[in-house]
């Protein structure tokens, strides 16, 4: 069976097959209601359609491993530029899956996207074609081009809150003031083979920084680290989802078997998780450095070759992500990209700038 598919900008594989809800269901009921289509229809799924034609419509999830298998007639990508699944950007591998499942019918491969960072394949595939003679068609336009009927007040109003972040959804610019903090090659370079965890050794001194999250979607995170000369070997990194409280309470305990008594974090939340560490014996002492001060150490720590991280590709991932933007301020504010995490990543870098200021300058101090 030919496969006409839409393939969505969601990335959670899990996804797949789910029904629509929202305006994707809105959306959906109006697809239907087209007297183009509706005598086609045959059979509705809860992620597509099936025609009377032997071809069906699907919406699927943004992953490499749901694409494969079909021969497909079309594919829409949609906001190509936000792909991604904790830190990874799998657009590259995607498009990679989806070329040989279009090469039997010659269908054509369309990418839609508001613009992002200078990276990935739409800004690969904008460098290599766009203004170029090419058989790939690039076209890029404000969207008050592409849709007349937005007001003017809306684009106007929002240059006036962030003239970089609406040049990009507004004007189809693609921002300049985003840049990647890590190459993976430097990750990849810093992470040992095995184990995931090294257990606690006798004679040394380690230290622990903990990523608290008050539930949703965010890891509460563990890290512990100890020195070896001038370098942190990171022993572990956990993360966990469920009640703050009880999360709390086994990183103490985990804390404890490596002879450490006291953790580093961040002032989230305010006084709870001092107050929760405080109740298994664990003092909470918080971090002098910002979030952009722990990763600035973590980055030249990395550069100079003076960390070992675990294999844990979560965290990889996540550091990869990592993304560097210029404020209106002019300074610099490292962070996750839109949807993504940094919960694993941000206790690395705490535990390394930790353990490297221990000696000298300290970096955390009493709340």
């Amino acid at each position: 069976m030919a496969e006409v598919t839409i393939r969505d900008a969601m990335t959670d594989p899990n996804l797949f097959g789910r029904t629509f809800g929202g305006e994707s269901f809105a959306a959906w009921r109006a697809l239907l209601a087209d007297p183009l289509l509706k005598p086609l229809v045959k059979r509705e799924m809860g992620d597509g359609l099936e025609l009377t034609n032997r071809c069906a419509i699907e919406v699927g999830t943004a992953s490499f491993r749901s694409v494969r298998g079909y021969t497909l007639a079309a594919v829409v990508c949609d906001e190509i530029a936000f792909w991604h699944s904790d830190g990874a950007r799998p657009d590259a591998e995607i498009i990679a899956a989806l070329r040989p499942a279009l090469a039997t019918l010659g269908g054509p491969l369309i990418a839609l996207s508001s613009p992002y960072a200078k990276r990935g394949v739409l800004w690969n595939t904008y460098q290599g074609h766009y203004g170029h003679e090419s058989r790939i068609l690039v076209a890029q336009a404000p969207s008050r081009t592409m849709n007349p009927k937005l007001p003017a007040r809306v684009v106007d109003d929002a240059m006036r809150d962030d003239a970089p972040r609406a040049c990009a959804e507004y004007l189809a610019q693609f921002r300049s003031d985003i840049s990647s903090l890590l190459d993976p090659a430097l990750i990849e370079d810093a992470t040992r083979p095995k184990p995931l965890e090294l257990p606690h050794a006798t004679g040394l001194e380690y230290t622990a920084f903990v990523d608290p999250s008050g539930g949703g979607a965010d890891e509460f995170t563990l890290a512990i680290g100890h020195r070896e000369g001038d370098a942190v070997v990171t022993d572990l990194v956990r993360g966990m989802h469920g009640s703050p409280a009880e999360i709390a309470g086994e990183y103490a305990k985990l804390v404890k078997t490596y002879g450490i008594n006291r953790v580093t974090g961040d002032r989230y939340a305010g006084r709870w998780p001092r107050d929760e560490f405080g109740k298994h014996g664990v003092d909470y002492e918080v971090s002098e450095l910002d979030r952009n001060g722990l990763y600035l150490e973590l980055l030249a720590a990395l550069n100079s070759g003076r960390v070992e991280l675990p294999n844990c590709q979560k965290t990889a991932r996540q550091m990869a992500g990592l993304e560097r933007r210029t404020g209106r301020s002019g300074r610099d504010m490292i962070d996750h990209p839109p949807g993504g995490h940094d919960d694993r990543s941000n206790a690395v870098a705490g535990v390394v700038a930790v353990a490297l200021n221990n000696n000298g300058g300290a970096v955390v101090k009493g709340q």
